[in-house]
């Protein structure tokens, strides 16, 4: 294997036409040491700087007057902002020291429900927030841990997750909103969650989690508290998002039954075939959304790592027109009341997140918000490569490979291996990643090692258990495979990662101490 660096804060010693050489020195900060780490110089610091303050607009969705939600930072933390126009003015709505990351507009007033924490402690709590006066009710009890925030149609009822029984299983609670304390609907052992209330509001759409891989979905009748399970399997299966149709009798969900891929599936609650949408997209289906009148279904695809956006009609399956989208991430799909628009966020590898909307009939795509990047240029940002590289037993890994548009010379590189285990490396904006390209002049390559998810559930499975340490030579391969590029300097290469990736990046330092 070729040499590698491991030592996070060591981008200096990546970077020869940034930093002079220095003398060996010792630098203990707490717990942190650092030897042979060159101070960062003021002014490389001051670039730095204005990478950080970029912003993103991520779509919570649409309130009742045809504005728009959405959550950006104009201070130190994300907050809760309306607009009522594209390009139109942002009006901050909440003022936290905590970030609030997203909104569930009410479906019948002008309000939402956010959930916020406390010095990033994650026990979530549920407010409501009334446009008209502006104050924020708290719906929860304050102490345990909320999440998974569902309206009835109608707006009179409120669904959530919530730890507060035990502090370990995660039950489901129903709210009116009327001041009075949530009632528990649902306690049993496990992880559940509300997914959707029929029309009639008599039933709720419940799942069950086990694993990545393995999911149940019930049926919930609200006043026996009876469960029915939802399309039985022989073997686990994942069940991802689920809906009610709008006659309240059929299911919308996504499931890997069968496949290696998430479909989007449709069958009546009384049984019989199911209907496939997109069944010829080999690729999971992310997120899906239903048109209020249950006509049209709109969803996203997760296509080796860009997203691509479909709407079908629900009765028959016919495809409808549909812009042309910026290549990227799309999320955060929703209609409007009137169910002829839709918005979503689009997040571009070169441009930070922001909302996006059409009307149907109409070929124009409409672009709501311009999130500020410093004042940086992005034509000068970066797109990245994707590539797929052969590992030790022939398995093909894919990666995203990101390089300077002014390289003179063979390249550091930074290899970054993203967390979960089941997550993936998605071509996301990441301003650290662009000064590194344009103020350093260092390669970035995020692979998606087996175990990633986005490649089907066999993928998915490839490090479990004793194979863990396969994903781990993956990246061995992809130190080889660096060093057969001409472009790239295999004699300066540095590992990164959090959660999972710093449990890689330890691994890979024990296994290869030496290079």
């Amino acid at each position: 294997m070729n040499k590698v660096a491991f030592v996070g804060a060591a981008l200096a010693a990546l970077s020869s036409t940034v930093f002079a050489a220095e003398a060996v020195k010792r630098v203990e900060r707490g717990n942190l040491v650092m030897e042979s780490v060159p101070e960062i110089p003021a002014e490389l610091n001051e670039r730095l700087n204005r990478y950080q303050q970029v912003r993103g607009a991520s779509f919570s969705g649409w309130l009742q007057d045809g504005s728009a939600l959405i959550s950006t930072r104009f201070g130190e933390t994300a907050q809760i902002h309306r607009i009522e126009r594209p390009m139109g003015a942002r009006t901050q709505l909440t003022f936290y020291p905590e970030p609030i990351g997203g909104a569930l507009p009410h479906p019948g007033k002008n309000g939402f429900v956010f959930a916020k924490d406390t010095g990033g402690n994650e026990f979530f709590q549920f407010y409501y927030f009334d446009i008209a006066t502006g104050e924020a009710t708290l719906l929860t009890e304050g102490k345990s841990r909320n999440t998974s925030a569902l309206f009835s149609r109608d707006g009179k009822l409120f669904a959530f997750s919530t730890t507060r029984r035990n502090g370990k299983d995660v039950d489901i609670h129903l709210s009116s909103l009327d001041g009075k304390p949530s009632a528990p609907l649902l306690e049993k052992e496990g992880e559940w969650t509300a997914l959707d209330f029929a029309p009639d509001a008599k039933t709720l759409l419940v799942r069950r989690s086990v694993s990545i891989t393995e999911s149940e979905l019930y049926t919930l009748d609200l006043a026996t508290k009876a469960l029915t399970r939802f399309h039985p399997t022989a073997e686990p299966v994942f069940f991802g998002d689920a809906r009610f149709t709008a006659d309240g009798k059929s299911v919308v969900y996504v499931s890997d039954e069968g496949g290696e891929f998430r479909g989007l599936r449709l069958q009546a609650l009384a049984g019989g075939a199911e209907k496939r949408f997109g069944a010829l997209i080999p690729w999971n289906v992310e997120e899906f959304e239903l048109s209020p009148d249950g006509s049209k279904l709109a969803f996203v695809t997760n296509e080796d790592g860009i997203a691509a956006l479909y709407v079908v009609a629900l009765k028959t399956g016919a495809a409808l027109a549909v812009p042309k989208l910026p290549v990227g991430q799309v999320d955060g799909i929703h209609f409007d009341a009137s169910g002829q628009r839709l918005g979503f966020s689009v997040d571009r590898a070169t441009n930070p997140s922001d909302l996006y909307a059409f009307r149907f009939g109409d070929k124009t795509l409409t672009r709501w918000t311009a999130s500020e990047v410093g004042g940086l240029n992005t034509a000068q940002f970066v797109e990245p490569a994707l590539v797929r590289y052969p590992s030790f037993d022939g398995k093909s890994i894919p990666a995203f490979v990101y390089k300077p548009k002014a390289a003179t010379a063979r390249l550091p590189v930074i290899i970054n291996i993203h967390g979960g285990p089941e997550a993936q490396a998605l071509p996301t904006f990441a301003p650290i990643t662009q000064f590194y390209l344009k103020e350093l002049g260092i390669a970035v390559i995020t692979p998606n090692v087996r175990g990633s998810d986005g490649y089907g559930k066999t993928y998915l499975k490839l490090d479990n258990g004793l194979k863990r340490e396969d994903s781990v030579k993956d990246i061995g391969a992809l130190l080889d495979w660096i060093a057969t590029q001409p472009d790239l300097d295999a004699s300066r290469v540095l590992v990164t990662g959090g959660s999972y990736g710093g449990y890689m990046v330890n691994w890979i330092a024990g296994q290869w101490p030496d290079g």
